[in-house]
Parts: C-alpha cells; structure tokens; sequence
C-alpha cells in the first residue's frame, strides 16, 4: 500500500539500515515487499543463528525481564517496556521496545544503570566489532533518547574469536566481549535527523528512486530485491571478469564497454583477466602448459576426495573456537586403473556427538588401503607416502 503524504512515513532499525544501503531498497522493502526474493536456507540458518547467539548473551545479566510481545505488537511492547523500566528491581530488559516520532526500535539489552541512566546493549553473532554495525546502535540510541531515556553509554556485544570451549557450559564472560562505541557514532549521530528527513521523502513517492546497480547490491549485505535491479546478463558481461574491481568496471562501462571480448589490448587486465578475454575471443578453453605433468604425476591408483563442513557461530565441541570449521561429510573415489569401475567410500554424520575423530578415523582406515596413492582433494594434493597421516589430518582440520 502506498504511502499518503499525510502520513509520515513508519521506520524501524531494518528499515532505516536498509536505507543507508540503498534507498530503492528502502522503497520496495516497504511499498513492494511481495517483489523481495523468498529467505533461502543458508539466510535461515544464520538468522536462527543469531536467534541463539541472542538468547544466550541475555544469560549475562541476572535479573533481566524479556519483552515478549512481537513485531507486530510494537504498542504493547512499548507499554510493557515502561511498566519494567518503572521497577527498579528489574536490572535489564530484553528486546524493550521504543516508539517515537513513528520509529519503533527493539533493544537487544537495555542495562539499568545508577542515577536513572541506561546502558544500550546490541547483541551481533559475529566474531568481531563491524563498521555496519553502527548504524544499528546509532538509530536505537536516537529514538530512546528522543523518548527521554538517558543513554549513558552504547555498546556492540559479540563473539570473542579467541575463545575455546572446554566441551561443558559456556562461559559467558569469556564468549562474550562488549565493545563500547559511543564515541564512535558521534559523526552518524549528527547526520541521523537528516537522514530520516532522507528516507522518508523517498517513501512518500509514488515510484522508486532510479538507482543504478552497484556495490550496494551486495554490500554489506546482498539486497533481498538483487534480482529485479540486476536482470540476468550473458556470460562475456564484463561484471563476470574475475576479481574485476569497482573503478575497473566502472571505466568499462564509461567507455560503452559492455563485454569482456571487446576489452581493448590495452586495458590494463590482470593475468587471469586477460586469459578469459582471449578464450572467449577465440572460443577455446585455456590448458595449462603444466596439465600434462601434473596429470603425469597421479599415478594410479588415485585417491579422488570430497568433504564437507560447517562452522557454527558457537563452538559445539572442546577445542573449539566461534566459527571454527566442523567437518561432518567426506565422499572418496578409488580409481584403480586396472579396468575395474572405480571404488566409491562415503560417510555421513548424523548425530549431535563431537564427530572430528570418528570422521578421521573411518577416511584413514580408507585411504590405508594404498598407502603411497595420491589424493586428488579441493585446495591441495597430499601424498600420503611423503607426509603422512598428521599432515592430512592438519589440511582437513
């Protein structure tokens, strides 16, 4: 439904976040939502994620009461957030919700401080302070402000990437670290009244703003709506040249230049760069000079390697850090050259158990069968005669 100028527009935190990244993303977030792609799963997985890195850092404030109303809810959760902050027994709320000048703000952890001062808490489920991050304290920290709340400091709490679980219960203090960045937002905090003035001039248009594709589709965070800005383009479009940068293909495009095959010779291209203009010039495939030694050097038989992993924002497991990699899924193939179809051997994890030992120990009872074959795996060759077991168990972390 389409905003009346009468109205002034609604924001929030996402809303006002999505703005800073693109303002035609603001729009369509909130004139257009239907047109935003579906959350995929890897999205999902790394909201409940968050969810969890969330929930687990309230453990931090004993004492603390949680704001249970949901978004949809936002004049109720104002109203109960009120009644807490009146009860000074209470030492913190969780997600408090903040309504003014048609803002609405949920704060992640809202510390009670002395003399009716108040410590503003985001929780991210990174392993470090982001520059991003900011904008997000910065709106919250405005609209409570504006509510009349004395905001005595502002601060970011995150993963500590040095952190290593022991296997038993979190500790909490060493998990966790709070960064304070009230200095740090003083220069976006100036700039926040004109912003919104910005955005909302934007939401009451009858049109989305005409805004080019650029970085902004993808940074810090790849727009919802990529796919109705960013129509599917054929493979010699000069935004596939690998690694090219922002200035290099913003030159290109200066120029009229639209596909990598019509990329003069002298255009500065790196190495790999300037390869992919001559295979699609001249419509071959590039084989390294080195291909038939390399090949020479797989003597059969031939280990052929997969596998997979994933890397939780908590450490699961003793030795673990935040976002460490947890292996859990290897795929090998034998390929014997005796005419016999090669050997397939696969292993699956499908349990809540540590499985970094079972999953070494059933991949090397495999791979003993030849001990001096060759393993063909993404990143890196290993051959086992020469380095051992250790050095494969090190590569597979």
């Amino acid at each position: 439904m389409m905003i009346s100028k009468k109205t002034k527009p609604r924001l929030s935190k996402s809303r006002f976040v999505a703005g800073l990244q693109c303002l035609k993303r603001l729009y369509l977030m909130v004139n257009e939502p239907e047109e935003g792609a579906e959350v995929s799963e890897a999205t999902q997985i790394i909201l409940d994620q968050g969810k969890e890195v969330g929930k687990l850092a309230t453990e931090l404030f004993k004492g603390g009461v949680l704001v249970e109303e949901d978004h949809r809810h936002s004049r109720e959760a104002a109203e109960k957030t009120e009644l807490l902050m009146k009860d000074k027994k209470i030492s913190a709320i969780f997600e408090a919700g903040f309504t003014c000048d048609n803002i609405h703000v949920r704060v992640d952890i809202l510390e009670r401080l002395p003399r009716n001062k108040w410590h503003l808490i985001e929780v991210k489920s990174t392993n470090e302070l982001k520059d991003y991050h900011l904008p997000d304290v910065a709106i919250q920290k405005y609209v409570l402000e504006q509510s009349g709340l004395k905001v005595a400091r502002a601060s970011l709490m995150h993963l500590n990437k040095d952190y290593v679980h022991d296997g038993k219960k979190y500790r909490l203090k060493k998990l966790f670290k709070i960064d304070d960045v009230t200095a740090d937002m003083k220069i976006l905090e100036n700039e926040l009244p004109k912003r919104i003035a910005g955005q909302r001039q934007v939401l009451i248009k009858k049109r989305p703003p005409k805004i080019e594709p650029g970085k902004q589709c993808t940074k810090p965070f790849e727009c919802e709506f990529y796919d109705s800005c960013n129509p599917e383009q054929p493979m010699d479009w000069i935004g596939n040249l690998y690694k090219v940068s922002e200035k290099k293909l913003a030159e290109l495009q200066a120029q009229g230049i639209d596909s990598i095959k019509k990329i003069p010779e002298n255009f500065q291209l790196t190495a790999i760069q300037q390869r992919m203009r001559e295979c699609l010039k001249k419509k071959r495939p590039f084989f390294s000079n080195e291909l038939s030694r390399k090949l020479a050097e797989l003597t059969k038989p031939v280990y052929f390697m997969d596998f997979e992993t994933i890397n939780p924002a908590l450490p699961q497991h003793k030795g673990m850090r935040p976002y460490n990699q947890l292996p859990f899924q290897w795929s090998v193939h034998l390929l014997c050259g005796n005419g016999s179809k090669p050997g397939h051997y696969e292993f699956l994890h499908d349990n809540a158990q540590d499985p970094r030992e079972i999953f070494l120990k059933k991949l090397l009872a495999v791979l003993e069968q030849h001990k001096s074959a060759p393993i063909v795996a993404p990143r890196f060759l290993v051959n086992v005669a020469k380095t051992g077991f250790k050095t494969l168990q090190a590569a597979i972390g």
